[in-house]
């Protein structure tokens, strides 16, 4: 319909016309001229400083007629021929029940008139007069390197004069050769089964072990250590904190004030990623599994259900739902996909081919789902005794927190049936009615929740309710309204009774005859005075059945207010939830604890109604937008176009989408990561954005291949890992050379092995194995790895503290567990050194090998001793100098007890330690 703002302008647009010189009535040949003439100028004075190429609120760019067309926030800013629907008409109008455009004040009823008349033209805009637009996002993505499906490229032929144990060698020698570059020679044997070893289980081959290989080196007894190490029980806590990183994983939940801080069962999804490491459990399975293991049809077992701590043990945000929903995605889409989604919250991605509505289709998804209270065991308890005195323990304070609860519902149900008036007056209040209105002398505190429950149910309940049936009939008209409309039902519904179409209480409808109702407050009135007298003694009232149907309506289970201990949680006063929560505190603290709690699985469910999503304007929760249906990305129709089904969340319909073989995103962004954990630096740079600013990979072709083949051999990460190790690439040593470093001093080209510092994890454990500490125990509960108490536990087994990063951790760059880590900083800082050589953990690691090794008492002579403290810390023999050297400092100290452990201490220091060449 045509607003009469813009009907007054039309009128103005006429009238204007029969003022202006003929010149002004352009012809189609005249567009340019006249857009140029009369239409530019406006909206370049007035419009493009906000709505130009350099901004666009409101996502409204208006220097082009495409994105004019498309318009923002509000819809098309232009419709051609049609001003009265034109949302750049409505604007300029300063209506002040609408937006004033342009703000600095209100354009001339001259301008006013040539925009209307350009709109009902047809919005002429020639294209010498158009800005440049860019090229659409998703016009980009279509030859985008990383949205085209996974093909297996032609495998380049091997160049004259390099090595090549299996393909990914005939890729990288291309390369070379085409940049007049030469491979690396092989490392040295005990170099190359050194790192080896770190590298697939996080922990040294020991020299004695090395000693055949270095002896008789040969690509058979390589591929047999391959073997070993794929095949170790080690394999799982090294790659598997990895993967924690992108998972963003935590003993603790952030803050939650009154809540137990800690998780009791975090530990249950490491354990499950390391086991379902060890087992070599397909990639895609492995993604099915942490979006929707309780929901595939068939489950591995019980224990994989820890899987969904993927999507559980991230930082709780005060329990802002929507906060926890947005980490949600964001670990989901840059942990499997290499898409930063999440940046779509508030608006359209503004770089990528990512909509607001993408975002909310996922946050639909996320939104269905729910967190049980009750969580599934999965495992027994490792002490029977510990787990009898365990189970004692948590029902004693399991009754205490039921039997407080009970005792709220018995004081809440009575409560808010005796304060009845006073939620009835909240309601009508709230609903709009002011005719009539009043307070109560009494002051109560409305329990919000039960007055909410309250407003649904006189909203939901039936127009032929035997009781509500008046209140349900009339509640729709407000103040005059009512006056008007309500006698007149009221007499209907009356009449209906009498007549015997309509069976209502009838005490109810005398009621309604002898004091009609002049408003809904009257109305609150007679349904609370109703309730009291429902309290008394009828049984010898003539009307005794009627008044037992309302004293059941108002004093039962049938009372719309009526709480149990599994509905009371939701109208605690605060102090009331503070003594919940702390009850719960000390059952959650319980099973933190105690030895004897079982393990569960952090689960999450479908909500049996799953939840319509709508764009948050803004990102503003109360700004709704439009519907959205739960689906898969629009960039990627191609593997998923339709949306997901209405009577699910579609957690799994969005796990098949993205471990599809037709995704072209899942097993790119996966191989390269695998790649840059071996190799020391990816294919693709930004390893968490695969976007449309991603530049092509260093070797885009041996990507494509290893994604291909890694999805042909059954996604399997152990093929993987064993394809890029037993290539000849990453058997070179990394030694520079002049001619490499002046044409690629990054090595990008990989024309040498990189260099790499340790982890964190691999430099402890591999200190606390060289020494003879190590404590070999996998799974379970965290423990401290730091301070007086640190257990001697590989270092994956850790508690992380989310809300308290250790200074340690933090030091030597160990990933942050707030939000989803790909690639960790690399830093090399004075508190690094400053650690290892003052830290007493370090110190008493050091005494615990001279003692292990007896260097002390040994009767062996110096030189034989250092050699055999080379052969434990670095597995390798020392050079003459560095024997002379270390001979010299242990014998020039004779008095000094001290001196092995210091020599022990020194080495653990060393780059050869730290670093893998």
């Amino acid at each position: 319909m045509m607003t009469p703002n813009v009907l007054h302008s039309l009128v103005a647009v006429a009238s204007l016309l029969l003022a202006m010189p003929a010149v002004n009535a352009a012809t189609p040949g005249d567009d340019e001229r006249y857009f140029e003439t009369h239409i530019r100028p406006i909206l370049a004075q007035h419009c493009f400083e906000c709505h130009g190429a350099t901004k666009q609120w409101a996502e409204l760019r208006l220097d082009n007629r495409p994105s004019a067309l498309k318009g923002g926030e509000t819809g098309p800013a232009v419709v051609p021929g049609k001003p009265d629907e034109s949302r750049l008409i409505e604007v300029i109008q300063y209506s002040e029940y609408d937006s004033q455009m342009p703000p600095d004040g209100k354009l001339s009823d001259e301008e006013i008139a040539r925009l209307t008349e350009w709109v009902a033209k047809g919005a002429p805009w020639p294209e010498s007069a158009q800005a440049e637009v860019e090229e659409d996002y998703f016009t980009q993505a279509k030859s985008h390197w990383a949205f085209q499906p996974v093909a297996k490229p032609e495998i380049p032929a091997l160049p004259e004069g390099y090595r090549a144990s299996n393909s990914i060698d005939h890729f990288v020698a291309a390369k070379l050769q085409a940049n007049g570059l030469k491979q690396s020679p092989r490392a040295e044997p005990r170099t190359l089964l050194r790192r080896l070893s770190y590298d697939l289980t996080g922990l040294p081959v020991t020299y004695d072990e090395a000693t055949p290989f270095a002896n008789s080196p040969n690509d058979a007894a390589y591929a047999e250590w391959v073997e070993k190490q794929l095949a170790s029980e080690d394999f799982g806590p090294k790659w598997a904190r990895y993967w924690l990183d992108i998972a963003r994983y935590a003993d603790t939940k952030g803050y939650v004030f009154t809540e137990e801080r800690r998780y009791p069962f975090a530990y249950t999804y490491r354990d499950y990623v390391i086991k379902s490491l060890n087992e070599d459990l397909p990639y895609d399975q492995f993604i099915r599994e942490q979006l929707a293991a309780d929901l595939l049809p068939e489950k591995r077992s019980e224990e994989s259900l820890a899987a969904l701590g993927f999507l559980t043990v991230g930082q709780r945000f005060l329990n802002r739902r929507q906060e926890i929903i947005n980490d949600q995605i964001d670990v989901t889409s840059r942990g499997f996909l290499g898409m930063t989604l999440a940046c779509a919250r508030c608006h359209d991605h503004k770089f990528d081919p990512l909509e607001a509505a993408d975002y909310y289709a996922m946050y639909g998804v996320f939104d269905s789902t729910l967190e049980p209270e009750q969580l599934p065991q999965i495992g027994e308890a490792d002490d029977q005794e510990a787990y009898k005195k365990y189970v004692a323990e948590r029902d004693k304070r399991q009754q205490k927190l039921t039997d407080y609860q009970q005792e709220v519902v018995d004081k809440v149900n009575p409560e808010v049936r005796d304060h009845f008036e006073h939620y009835l007056l909240q309601v009508v209040s709230e609903e709009g009615h002011t005719l009539g209105k009043y307070e109560l002398e009494e002051k109560y505190d409305i329990r919000r929740r039960a007055k909410d429950e309250l407003k649904t149910f006189l909203r939901r309940v039936s127009v032929d309710s035997r009781v509500y049936a008046p209140w349900r009939r009339v509640a729709g008209l407000k103040n005059e309204a009512f006056t008007k409309d309500a006698p007149g039902r009221l007499d209907s519904l009356l009449k209906q009774a009498e007549k015997g179409e309509f069976e209502g209480n009838a005490i109810v409808l005398q009621r309604l005859k002898e004091n009609r109702p002049a408003h809904m407050y009257d109305f609150v009135k007679m349904y609370a005075s109703l309730a009291r007298e429902a309290k008394e003694d009828h049984s010898g009232d003539p009307q005794a059945a009627a008044w037992e149907e309302l004293r059941e309506a108002f004093h039962t289970a049938k009372f719309p207010m009526h709480y149990d201990v599994n509905t009371i949680a939701g109208v605690y006063h605060r102090d009331e939830r503070n003594k919940d929560r702390n009850l719960v505190k000390q059952i959650d603290s319980l099973m933190v604890s105690s030895p004897g709690a079982p393990p569960r699985a952090m689960i999450v469910a479908d909500k049996e109604n799953p939840v319509q999503p709508v764009i948050f304007k803004r990102g503003n929760p109360g700004l709704r937008g439009d519907k959205v249906d739960r689906r898969f990305l629009k960039v990627l129709d191609f593997v998923r176009s339709e949306p997901f089904p209405e009577k699910t969340s579609g957690r799994l319909q969005l796990a098949e989408s993205i471990a599809t073989p037709d995704n072209p995103l899942t097993a790119r962004v996966h191989v390269n990561r695998i790649w840059m954990q071996l190799v020391g630096q990816a294919l693709v740079e930004t390893t968490d954005d695969f976007g449309l600013r991603t530049p092509l990979p260093t070797h885009p072709e041996l990507l494509d291949y290893l994604a291909w083949e890694f999805m042909q051999h059954n996604w399997s990460n152990k093929w993987l890992i064993r394809e890029i190790v037993m290539s000849e690439t990453y058997r070179q040593a990394a030694l520079a050379n002049a001619e490499g470093n002046q044409k690629d001093l990054e090595n990008r080209l990989i024309w040498r092995m990189n260099r790499k510092r340790m982890p964190f994890e691999s430099m402890r454990d591999g200190m606390l194995f060289t020494t003879g500490m190590l404590n070999e125990k996998m799974y379970g509960r965290p423990v401290s790895i730091e301070g007086k108490d640190a257990a001697p536990r590989r270092s994956i087994f850790g508690f992380i503290d989310r809300n308290n990063v250790s200074n340690l951790l933090r030091t030597f760059d160990v990933a942050e567990p707030s939000a989803s880590v790909t690639e960790r900083p690399k830093t090399t800082v004075p508190q690094q050194a400053l650690y290892l050589m003052n830290s007493p953990f370090i110190m008493d690691l050091a005494n615990h090998c001279v003692e292990n090794a007896k260097l002390k008492t040994a009767e062996a002579a110096p030189a034989e001793k250092v050699t055999q403290l080379y052969r434990r810390l670095l597995q390798r023999d020392p050079t003459a100098d560095e024997k002379q050297l270390c001979v010299a400092f242990v014998t020039g100290q004779p008095d000094n007890e001290q001196v092995w452990s210091e020599l022990t201490q020194t080495l653990l220091l060393t780059n050869d330690f730290m670093f893998l060449d």
